[in-house]
């Protein structure tokens, strides 16, 4: 038995010694025996999780109510490829355990906010952590944390910059104490009329989108032809009821022109731009016909159309290239996926939609 002991003890040190030196054994047997709850299992979440079990906490419950997308595993390590479509919270509690086999983990696949949350369920631990990406959850865990009387950690980003603010009860602010800042919104006629910046571009790209793909009335980008003049594009945004490669490619020039330089002619003549720091260059039509015979010859030749898309998002297009993206994506949705026109949604997931957006902002952005 003595043998055992020592043997347990050995371990401990091998796993814990600096966590013992830098805290001292009896704050370490404090971190040992709290019990802690974090909430959100993101960008924040995976890395506060992580941490806590090599620190050698051994017992966290953690509350999410996400799954895991592609677009979050090039920054929340504790989800692989294989993982994508499953629950967060329960994905990241099974990795956890990996880095302390002496850590047990209780994962909850649910909202906060469900009822089974309440008062009592807080008061068990000694500890609250968030990590929540929404305003009304973090205000919902503080007010409950302030109700338990349970310190609470609040974490967050905005862009670049992260937030970490404690509170305790009776001895700090509380989250909502802080005033928060407003949402960034754009002018509907900066982005309509002079989009002068790269945030204005994308923003215009995926109103285009919108406006083409989805419902047109709510796009900023739409104009009721009842109230008099409209833009030239307003015109186009039906497809053609041929659905061969010509018939689309034709709409597509038919567009590039109205977007990319009758629209911006007019633009330039008005005016509008003599405040803007960037000026736009309308596109030559000989540039788009060009890119657009480009394009149907690739179209038509079964030997190119499947081509490998890897390393897409790391290159710099070129002027044509960009025009040949806009086409094709139009190409695939024309064709290949006709009947979802008008319900089609921008997903950051979606590759076919980070193409097309893409390839629209960037030649909004010539």
């Amino acid at each position: 038995q003595s043998l055992y002991n020592l043997g347990a003890k050995c371990e401990t040190m091998e796993r814990y010694g600096p966590i013992i030196r830098t805290y001292g054994q009896e704050n370490f047997e404090k971190i040992q025996n709290a019990k802690l709850l974090i909430v959100g299992a993101g960008g924040i979440g995976c890395e506060i999780l992580k941490n806590l079990a090599l620190t050698g906490f051994k017992y966290i419950e953690l509350i999410d109510l996400d799954t895991i997308d592609v677009s979050n595993l090039n920054r929340q390590f504790l989800f692989r490829p294989e993982h994508v479509g499953q629950p967060k919270a329960i994905v990241a509690g099974n990795a956890a355990k990996r880095f302390n086999p002496d850590l047990t983990v209780v994962s909850y696949h649910e909202n906060i906010k469900n009822p089974k949350f309440n008062l009592a369920y807080f008061e068990k631990f000694n500890l609250v952590l968030n990590a929540l990406d929404n305003i009304d959850a973090r205000r919902h865990v503080n007010r409950l944390c302030l109700a338990a009387n349970r310190p609470l950690i609040d974490s967050g980003t905005t862009g670049y910059l992260g937030q970490v603010v404690p509170i305790l009860k009776g001895k700090t602010a509380c989250y909502e104490c802080y005033p928060k800042p407003t949402q960034k919104v754009y002018p509907i006629c900066t982005i309509r009329s002079t989009p002068d910046k790269p945030v204005h571009c994308i923003v215009w790209a995926k109103e285009c989108f919108k406006l083409l793909f989805n419902q047109p009335s709510e796009s900023m980008l739409f104009e009721d032809e009842s109230t008099g003049e409209t833009s030239t594009y307003m015109q186009l945004i039906s497809y053609p009821t041929d659905v061969t490669v010509d018939a689309v490619l034709q709409y597509g020039e038919d567009l590039l022109t109205a977007l990319y330089r009758t629209e911006i002619d007019k633009r330039l003549a008005m005016d509008v731009y003599k405040t803007a720091k960037v000026v736009p260059v309308a596109l030559e039509l000989s540039d788009i016909h060009q890119a657009v015979e480009a394009c149907r010859a690739s179209l038509t030749n079964t030997s190119t159309t499947s081509s490998s898309t890897a390393g897409w998002d790391h290159r710099i297009f070129s002027l044509q290239e960009n025009i040949i993206q806009f086409l094709t994506c139009l190409y695939e949705v024309g064709v290949k996926d006709r009947q979802l026109i008008g319900q089609l949604s921008f997903d950051k997931d979606d590759l076919w939609a980070m193409k097309f957006v893409t390839a629209a902002s960037n030649l909004r952005s010539h």
